[in-house]
């Protein structure tokens, strides 16, 4: 899971960066992947990051893993196999890109999560608004203007 968490985390602060450095640094450089340029994620987002775990499994009622695990289920990975690598991140940085509505969802390239009910019938996966941007880092480290 530790994984997922950091694909989200990762996601939260990297925009909230681009934004930041847009906005009060030298901007982002040209043609490169914003997600290798970015400085490390700070320990406090991974702290977000959990919030926005706590909600999305409060509004589904399933747990983190079992919802990443139904996710795979979807795509057609075995229950009792091993995720692909880069799965785990790759599924939380697009829950964080859905939650911080970028346009991003994770059914933009694999199969829509749909979560059992007791019913017996399949319901999508709701992921929950989350904000995270330029205010919400420390701004000690990411001075917002003179």
């Amino acid at each position: 899971m530790e994984n997922t968490i950091e694909g989200i985390a990762r996601a939260f602060f990297v925009t909230a960066w681009a934004d930041w450095t847009d906005e009060y640094g030298e901007g982002t450089p040209a043609g490169c992947d914003i997600m290798e340029v970015a400085p490390e994620t700070p320990f406090y987002v991974v702290h977000q990051a959990y919030r926005f775990i706590g909600m999305l499994e409060n509004q589904n009622r399933m747990n983190i893993y079992s919802i990443m695990r139904t996710a795979a289920l979807c795509d057609g990975i075995p229950r009792d196999s091993d995720l692909p690598e880069g799965f785990e991140s790759e599924f939380g940085h697009c829950l964080a890109m859905q939650a911080m509505r970028t346009g991003v969802r994770w059914e933009d390239h694999h199969k829509p999560v749909l979560i059992r009910q007791i019913s017996g019938e399949d319901k999508p996966l709701e992921v929950p608004e989350f904000e995270f941007g330029v205010l919400d880092l420390d701004i000690n480290n990411f001075p917002m203007g003179e």
